[in-house]
């Protein structure tokens, strides 16, 4: 599972990103977009890893909203993993 992950992840664009952001009613502006893609670009072994991600460490890079959108989809997304691995 987490290699299948790890792929998708190395092989992600950023529109594909933005596509998976849409699908689950994350709408990001430019500035949040590029943030959250680079951020998970770079950290995605941490963020598959970690029991827990402090978002609020990167609240200055996103809207209020967004951010507790994200929030509630990495716990989604953490949840799902825990699963498999």
């Amino acid at each position: 599972m987490i290699n299948f992950i790890e792929n998708y992840i190395n092989n992600m664009s950023k529109d594909d990103f933005n596509k998976l952001a849409l699908n689950k009613k994350i709408v990001l502006n430019n500035e949040e977009l590029d943030f959250a893609y680079n951020y998970v670009k770079s950290n995605y072994k941490e963020l598959l890893n970690s029991k827990s991600i402090n978002l609020d460490n990167y609240k200055d890079n996103f809207r209020e909203e967004t951010l507790n959108k994200l929030k509630e989809l990495l716990e989604e997304y953490k949840g799902l993993i825990d699963k498999f691995i």
